[in-house]
């Protein structure tokens, strides 16, 4: 099971049961999904609505936590001080309440998924906020669980070991088993021969080409490796990518050999814009910085679309719909910025600043 879709389990099971404190699913270059700040600052307005007596504590702390930011001359509080005075002493204090009264102690449960997409690995924030886990947990009562996933990324890992985390390695042999059950599932009404032994067959091939990775099977159906034509149990073993370095090489040489004569002038600096992305960039964006017409944009993004899909946002009032390109996943600007996997389909990144 791919690491959100565990983590959406465990929030919906949780939430049923009312034992949900705050949840929150950071995303890749959205910046207010990736952003440190903004996850300890929603993951306080969910407590404080979970449990409104903690709720006016914290909103007495945000009251002096302004007037002191004032007195800074406007420089905001750290994340440690977002941390202990807008969740760790309101629910310490709340601890205090339940020791004293006949309210009972049920478990509640923190998730936050997916670390990895907080910033590029190394980051200052990500760091900063990793360190501040690690030594602050511990300060939660006894009664919040804190649940985090991630990719396995090295100072993710660092960070983390001393709470001995679960490891869900490719070869996981309950991992292996919810993959193929999902490869099998996608299978279904998409082969020739549509009989057990073929499906089969054709879902341990898939199982050993995705390398045990649920983003790879994911990606094949979306974007039109397998598609709505019908494939043979050949097929799928000789002419389907081996592993996401090669779907990733696959679909950027198609594009490149569609295009021979704009990518290297469009294409690969649109691509070498897009993985600086640290929130998503509009259409009209790009269209300044690269110096184009957001038609020829429209046009370009229409040719890297299944890696950068348009999102639409309402701006101001619902009849202004601004467009932004995305990342489909974090993965996708991982390979382009390795420059031994990518091969020269993007340029080196270039360093981009943005006002707000």
């Amino acid at each position: 099971m791919r690491k959100s879709a565990f983590a959406a389990v465990l929030h919906n099971r949780y939430s049923m049961r009312g034992q949900l404190l705050a949840s929150f699913f950071c995303k890749y270059g959205i910046k207010n999904r990736s952003d440190p700040r903004n996850i300890l600052q929603s993951i306080a307005y969910q407590i404080s609505d979970h449990i409104p007596s903690i709720g006016r504590l914290i909103l007495e702390n945000v009251k002096r936590m302004k007037e002191e930011e004032k007195s800074r001359g406007g420089r905001p509080a750290s994340l440690e001080s977002l941390l202990i005075q807008l969740i760790i002493e309101p629910l310490q204090s709340y601890q205090l309440y339940k020791q004293d009264s006949s309210t009972s102690s049920t478990r509640m449960l923190i998730i936050i998924d997916a670390l990895d997409e907080i910033g590029e690995s190394n980051s200052k924030e990500r760091i900063e906020l990793l360190s501040l886990l690690a030594r602050m947990i511990h300060r939660l009562p006894h009664w919040v669980k804190v649940l985090m996933t991630s990719r396995p990324e090295l100072d993710i890992e660092t960070s983390l070991n001393p709470f001995h985390p679960v490891r869900i390695l490719h070869d996981d042999v309950n991992h292996v088993n919810d993959l193929r059950i999902f490869i099998r599932s996608q299978l279904h009404n998409r082969l020739i021969d549509n009989d057990n032994n073929d499906n089969m067959e054709s879902a341990v091939e898939l199982l050993l080409k995705s390398g045990g990775r649920f983003i790879y099977i994911a990606m094949l159906c979306e974007n039109n490796f397998i598609g709505d034509k019908k494939w043979s149990y050949d097929e799928l073993k000789n002419d389907l990518p081996s592993g996401l370095d090669e779907v990733y090489l696959q679909y950027f040489h198609r594009i490149r050999e569609k295009n021979v004569e704009d990518y290297d002038s469009k294409i690969r600096p649109l691509l070498s814009l897009l993985v600086t992305m640290q929130e998503p960039l509009s259409i009209l964006d790009v269209s300044r910085i690269l110096n184009m017409s957001m038609d020829e944009v429209e046009l370009l993004q229409h040719q890297i679309s299944n890696m950068f899909p348009l999102i639409e946002r309402e701006y101001q009032d619902v009849s202004t719909i601004i467009k932004y390109f995305s990342v489909y996943h974090k993965t996708v600007t991982d390979w382009l910025t390795d420059e031994m996997k990518s091969q020269g389909y993007v340029k080196k990144p270039m360093t981009l600043m943005i006002g707000t």
